[in-house]
């Protein structure tokens, strides 16, 4: 009996591995932290408080706060009340379903698919994706030419940026989208520079 203690480890060389691949096992390199990784590449970190991140190609993420805060690969998808949440960036075709699924994603890829109540809240650089829920795209900063498409009760609420459609009863309420598209019995209302 008694407590087996180990290096921190790392991605590439992690303290706990298997006989003949060095660089995919377990190791904790910050504290309250495990993390996971294949190929030498971190690919999850458990925290006090949860999964607190991950790193994905063509994969599939699961949990209250799937993928969150964590850098995403191409073709991944995300399922969680926070799905992809906070992400500092993702490849592109991300499909993120839940609650706040994608919100604050800071440089998402482009051909994105979001589900959930308040998708896309507060994300930035938002491209040629789709959005839906009563809040879709909720304040969210699109770029130039932004190619959005989101539908909802309140769709594009407060969202910025040019060349998007808004779908629903007050799409692009309160909106400064330039060249853009609204359909709804109050859309685009109180919006500027709407087209």
């Amino acid at each position: 009996t008694g407590v087996a203690s180990f290096a921190a480890g790392s991605a590439a060389a992690p303290a706990l591995t298997f006989s003949g691949d060095t660089n995919t096992g377990i190791y904790s390199d910050t504290a309250d932290t495990i993390r996971f990784s294949t190929g030498g590449t971190l690919r999850m970190s458990i925290g006090a408080t949860g999964i607190i991140g991950q790193v994905y190609t063509s994969d599939l993420a699961t949990g209250g706060n799937a993928a969150g805060s964590g850098a995403l690969g191409d073709n991944t998808t995300a399922v969680g009340w926070q799905a992809a949440l906070n992400c500092p960036a993702t490849g592109d075709q991300l499909t993120a379903v839940g609650a706040v699924a994608g919100g604050s994603l800071v440089t998402p890829g482009i051909y994105n698919t979001m589900v959930g109540y308040a998708t896309g809240t507060a994300a930035t650089n938002l491209q040629t994706s789709t959005l839906v829920g009563t809040y879709a795209g909720y304040a969210a900063n699109l770029a130039a030419l932004g190619a959005m498409t989101a539908f909802g009760a309140s769709a594009g609420f407060q969202a910025t940026g040019a060349g998007n459609v808004f779908i629903g009863p007050n799409a692009g309420y309160q909106s400064t989208t330039a060249s853009s598209m609204a359909i709804g019995s109050n859309a685009m209302a109180t919006a500027s520079t709407a087209q």
